[in-house]
């Protein structure tokens, strides 16, 4: 599974931000049972909330000290992100703590050589550069209804990070599209991807794709992640530029 990869991402998204910014939102990242959990009693930065990680469905003892851990730490809400164990014994469990199903999305791998393409695509595409950061940041919160003050400082802060990148498509001047990459020494994770209204439906969600995928494999990536919603036209892209799905994820929500 590719659970610890999305774990590795959200844990380096956090860590990669200055301690002052943590501090300033009272951000905590732990592992409880081997589960990577973050949180911050902030409601504006909930999203970053969440218990991700699980390779093997989780016991109801683990999901307890995790629950009582967010509880400890005054979180009102947090994800739980697992994949649909076939078991079935997963729901049990979170139903006793009152947990809600929140999104599905499947998770996608592919290795080299992929030929992704972008035909159709008119605007320019490429890398963002330091000074435009934050308005990355700000138009894919923005595109996901969460534009808060914390998640847009807390995006623009990792992105210093060497291991993150920021991709944009622009028209002329303005930037209307954006999508972010992790990368360490094996594998590259494509994250998000964001097109602002009226420019959708422009072939500029593929053209996003389709230049981090160039860029992981010219830079050597032997393994190239990602993860699409199951019900949205973001997934036949991903297809497209030759992902292989390999499982459903899950989203549990609880609060307080």
């Amino acid at each position: 599974m590719l659970e610890q990869s999305l774990a590795k991402v959200a844990t380096v998204s956090m860590l990669a931000t200055p301690s002052s910014l943590r501090r300033r939102y009272d951000i905590e990242v732990t592992t409880i049972g081997g589960i990577t959990v973050i949180s911050t009693p902030v409601t504006a930065a909930g999203f970053w909330c969440r218990a991700v990680g699980f390779e093997t469905p989780p016991t109801a003892d683990l999901i307890e000290e995790i629950v009582a851990h967010f509880r400890d730490r005054g979180v009102r809400r947090a994800e739980f992100v697992m994949p649909r164990f076939e078991n079935g014994d997963v729901e049990p469990i979170v139903a006793k703590h009152g947990m809600t199903l929140g999104s599905r999305v499947i998770a996608y791998s592919g290795r080299p050589p992929l030929s992704p393409s972008d035909a159709g695509a008119a605007l320019r595409t490429g890398l963002v550069d330091p000074p435009s950061f934050e308005r990355c940041a700000t138009l894919t919160w923005e595109a996901f209804g969460l534009a808060t003050e914390p998640h847009i400082a807390l995006s623009t802060a990792a992105l210093a990070d060497p291991r993150f990148q920021a991709w944009a498509c622009w028209d002329g001047t303005e930037m209307v599209a954006a999508a972010l990459a992790y990368r360490d020494a094996e594998e590259t994770h494509l994250v998000s991807g964001a097109v602002r209204p009226g420019y959708r439906g422009r072939g500029l969600q593929s053209a996003l794709i389709a230049a981090r995928v160039r860029d992981a494999q010219a830079a050597g990536s032997r393994l190239l992640i990602t993860e699409a919603y199951a019900d949205g036209s973001s997934a036949r892209n991903v297809v497209r530029a030759g992902f292989t799905p390999r499982y459903e994820r899950l989203t549990w929500v609880w609060t307080a």
